[in-house]
């Protein structure tokens, strides 16, 4: 359910971030041209419709951005959503390598 719910925040994302890098790339090598060519219609053109698009495709990269990275950030936080209950002490866990011992019983801790 959560990546469905994501999945959409992805493609802005990935969409944006193409429009952004496409329109800038417009935007500057337009302008060289213009600087190059001395042609001024060309670069105030190009500063007055790509770069709005430009600016657009950044703002919703960042927005977009800031969604998945938080999302990401309370997923960590949060408990697993399963049945498992945590392992009570002397019982093996994935964290100190399923031996039963903790960091400071001779487990894998003292390397």
């Amino acid at each position: 359910m959560k990546s469905v719910v994501l999945r959409p925040v992805w493609f802005l994302f990935w969409a944006s971030l193409a429009v952004f890098l496409l329109s800038g790339a417009v935007v500057v090598f337009g302008q060289l041209a213009g600087v190059l060519l001395v042609q001024p219609g060309w670069i105030t053109a190009l500063s007055g419709s790509a770069s709005s698009v430009a600016f657009t495709g950044s703002a919703l990269c960042a927005c977009c951005a800031f969604v998945l990275q938080y999302t990401s950030r309370v997923r960590a936080q949060r408990p697993e959503d399963s049945d498992a209950t945590p392992p009570e002490d002397g019982e093996p866990s994935e964290h100190d390598g399923g031996s039963g011992q903790g960091p400071t019983s001779g487990g894998r801790g003292d390397r």
